[in-house]
């Protein structure tokens, strides 16, 4: 989280001066730059899935290497064009896995001290903010350009060290642990079902939704009241499902093994299965391809919708106005050391600001909607603020207050998502956000781009970039009219599937009554 989002940050500053002196039209930066968000944004639909069938630390190795291969390519560029493939394709692919992984793992880990678990990983990515412009600064005046983006390549493969650091905690629990948790009885297994095994956050597994534990506990007290024959056989479906329990370590999925006797039954048809199935990649991939169009199903909810487009809009506003501040600062007659010294102040405040905010976040009384909402509109004020100011000092204390903005609304961007959407869909709706944000970059980039091309002032697209805020806020504000059409709906539909199960249960009661009757009469 410290090395590898750096590459928005630094994108002014490190490629500014060589994309002016290439002559490239403001279009054509807009181009680069939000591609490179476009596709580092829909890379972390496949996140999830390939964490499933892979592992997170396989993942994020392979990650973290193709964004510093991209990254050192950019060094050998030989036109501004070779960056959409450079910069764009392979540092957006890398990075956006790499940076959405890291979302994915820390809420499955934590509940208690959610928010100070989140603290620590956004400690990272505003170290990285604060240092990476001054370094790039400092490597071009040394090095060039080319030397720059060498070295700053080679600082992201220590992304593949920190991802490989990524072991299970069951690897490094006591052995007395370990051997309680595998002489465990069957029963207990059973009982925590959906859990795992281990400690519930010790284990990367999405917890059960709270439909469905209560759809089975109403089944299992209606089963009851049923005949032996009805009860018998739901008894047998229930073991049946309990027997192959999900867990996952290291990100894979894996098939909890049931008892002897269905062990046994359960080889003789996987032998046969495994040779009439087809190749284990199309397997692979068409599980990738299911789960990934499964967590768009998301958008059927108000509140799902209310949060994707409202991210887009501050994601695109937030980006775009960071990689115009060198052009802007420039073009305003100072040095490109000072608009590095402004990203920089942005990065401190927005560093202090999450360190403070995150842990209040565990506290029962403080509002994760709250402090969303407000840093957004003190970002729409302060983005309106910035081309008003002609003194440098002027200028650090509104990218100051942006970087507080930032801090109180991204730093719990993921805590926002589990407060009203619940832990269990947070990975659908993150996926889904970034999803709708790669395209509001391909849309809005370059509309904000031939904006600039058209006023020659960034005046003009930082007021544009305002607004795109501000519309956010609003979004936000339609919230509670949204959880209360969900509930309505969930309640609704809870009520039909009691009645379809009522109905169902009657006609399975009057078949059994039938057929007792039946061989009654028979025998009679």
């Amino acid at each position: 989280m410290m090395v590898v989002p750096v590459m928005g940050p630094c994108f002014g500053v490190l490629f500014s001066r060589y994309l002016l002196e290439s002559q490239a039209s403001i279009s054509t930066t807009a181009w680069i730059f939000n591609t490179h968000c476009f596709i580092w944004n829909v890379s972390s639909l496949f996140c999830m899935p390939l964490m499933r069938e892979f592992g997170w630390r396989r993942v994020g190795i392979c990650g973290a290497f193709v964004s510093s291969v991209g990254f050192m390519l950019g060094a050998l560029s030989p036109a501004p064009e070779f960056l959409f493939f450079s910069y764009a394709v392979l540092c957006g692919v890398g990075g956006g896995i790499v940076f959405t992984m890291c979302f994915f793992i820390v809420p499955l880990y934590f509940d208690r001290y959610r928010g100070t678990s989140n603290m620590i990983m956004h400690a990272g990515v505003g170290g990285g903010q604060i240092l990476a412009p001054h370094f790039a600064r400092w490597l071009q005046d040394h090095y060039g350009y080319r030397g720059a983006t060498l070295i700053l390549g080679a600082v992201m493969l220590h992304g593949c060290a920190a991802a490989a650091l990524f072991h299970p905690v069951e690897w490094h629990q006591k052995p007395r642990q370990k051997e309680q948790v595998e002489g465990s009885e069957v029963e207990e297994g059973l009982r925590r079902r959906g859990r795992g095994r281990g400690r519930g956050r010790d284990t990367f597994v999405l917890p059960q939704p709270v439909d469905q534990q209560q759809q089975q506990e109403q089944q299992q007290q209606e089963v009851v009241v049923m005949d032996i024959e009805v009860e018998q056989s739901t008894r047998l479906i229930s073991e049946e499902i309990a027997s192959t329990t999900v867990t996952q370590t290291d990100g894979r999925q894996k098939i909890q093994p049931p008892p002897p006797q269905q062990q046994q039954n359960a080889n003789t048809t996987t032998t046969t299965k495994k040779s009439s199935s087809p190749s284990s990649f199309l397997k692979i991939f068409e599980r990738v391809v299911h789960s990934t169009v499964s967590n768009l199903a998301i958008l059927k909810s108000p509140r799902g919708c209310i949060i994707c487009f409202a991210s887009t809009l501050c994601i695109n506003s937030t980006l775009n106005f960071s990689m115009m501040v060198p052009f802007a600062v420039q073009e305003a007659g100072l040095s490109l050391d000072f608009a590095a010294w402004c990203l920089s102040v942005k990065g401190i405040c927005d560093l202090a600001t999450r360190l403070v905010v995150n842990p209040l976040t565990d506290l029962s009384r403080f509002s994760v909607q709250g402090c969303y909402v407000s840093g957004m509109a003190l970002a729409a004020v302060t983005t309106f603020m910035f081309p008003l100011m002609y003194s440098k000092s002027w200028l650090l204390v509104t990218m100051a207050g942006y970087g507080c903005a930032m801090g109180s609304c991204l730093g719990v961007h993921s805590l926002v998502m589990i407060s009203v959407m619940g832990m269990e869909k947070m990975p659908d709706v993150f996926a889904t956000s970034c999803f709708i944000t790669a395209f509001g970059f391909v849309s809005l980039g370059p509309f904000i781009g031939m904006i600039q091309d058209a006023w020659k002032s960034y005046k003009v697209t930082m007021w544009v970039l305002s607004s795109l805020m501000v519309i956010s806020v609003l979004l936000w504000l339609m919230m509670g009219p949204a959880k209360r059409y969900d509930n309505n709906r969930r309640i609704s539909s809870n009520d039909n599937q009691h009645h379809t199960e009522t109905e169902m249960m009657k006609t399975m009661r009057y078949d059994n009554n039938r057929r007792i009757s039946s061989k009654d009469n028979q025998h009679h």
